[in-house]
């Protein structure tokens, strides 16, 4: 993943918008400041698609962990079942086993629920992150044209 920021990177330093842009700064807008803005709105962006591959991949392999200890648990569970000779004790024995795969499967989902949320709060916080830091830097270029401006209206 560093290599795609690496890569939006170059492509940002080889394509020199500022240089193109120059012949628009008769307006109150910083082109350089919406460049640099929009630099780091594609690096929360790739920093959250690295989070979530990263949690999607813990995720399958947590699952397939799970269902891997499922299927030998009900194969052990299986097996006694069946050693078992009267007919009450088989049906003891299934009522046990649905029981205790009842209950892993409601733990397995509820394992699996807990990553899936801490990776959507995980990628919310950056998504805050950016935004606050998005209105800061309008506010303070705002602020910064409006002092700009002042003092060329005063001299018109």
């Amino acid at each position: 993943m560093a290599t795609n920021q690496k890569k939006i990177s170059e492509f940002v330093t080889m394509t020199d918008f500022t240089k193109y842009m120059e012949q628009f700064q008769q307006t109150p807008i910083d082109i350089s400041k919406i460049i640099e803005t929009n630099r780091k709105n594609m690096e929360a962006i790739a920093e959250i698609h690295k989070n979530t591959l990263s949690d999607m991949q813990s995720i399958i392999n947590q699952n397939n962990a799970l269902l891997s200890n499922l299927t030998e648990e009900n194969s052990k569970l299986a097996t006694e079942m069946l050693s078992e000779t009267s007919a009450q004790a088989k049906m003891e024995k299934n009522s046990q086993m649905l029981q205790k795969i009842y209950q892993k499967n409601i733990e397995t989902i509820q394992e699996l629920s807990d990553m899936i949320n801490q990776s959507s709060s995980k990628n919310s916080s950056i998504i805050n992150k950016r935004i606050q830091e998005m209105v800061n830097e309008l506010t303070s270029s705002l602020d910064s044209s409006t002092t700009k401006q002042t003092p060329k209206n005063k001299a018109a």
